[in-house]
């Protein structure tokens, strides 16, 4: 809880400075808000998760203003792409989620490959025991 309260100091104080037109100020506080936020993304619950996700959005978007406003433009949209990204992968963790949760079988497997048009690749390591110590 302890982070969840630093991470939204470091997010509110960030955004004064925006409003001042501190910039360098802010950005450092939003990169360690972001780091924070990102150790968090997975939390307890949904509740949890959702309310991190829009912060660390709120977080990404003032970092967009800041790079904007110092005409750092390709560093705004690489921030725009990063946004974009954490949601692609919190809907892709779901449903890895529920694919992993199911007791996993060859049939499953195999079906599963079959599913995506995909190769299914077996490896398997077998270590022999030799009982046999006179040898």
């Amino acid at each position: 809880e302890s982070k969840l309260v630093e991470a939204s100091s470091l997010t509110h104080l960030a955004r004064v400075f925006v409003g001042l037109a501190r910039y360098t100020e802010a950005e450092r506080l939003l990169w360690k808000a972001d780091s924070l936020w990102n150790q968090m993304r997975y939390g307890p619950d949904k509740v949890h998760e959702i309310y991190t996700m829009q912060q660390q959005y709120v977080c990404y978007n003032l970092l967009q203003q800041i790079m904007v406003s110092q005409y750092r433009y390709r560093e705004g949209l690489e921030m725009a792409e990063r946004m974009r990204a954490n949601t692609h992968m919190d809907k892709l963790q779901e449903k890895m989620q529920a694919n992993f949760n199911v007791k996993t079988t060859a049939d499953h497997m195999f079906s599963l490959a079959r599913s995506c048009q995909s190769v299914l690749v077996i490896y398997s390591t077998m270590v022999r025991f030799d009982w046999n110590v006179d040898k």
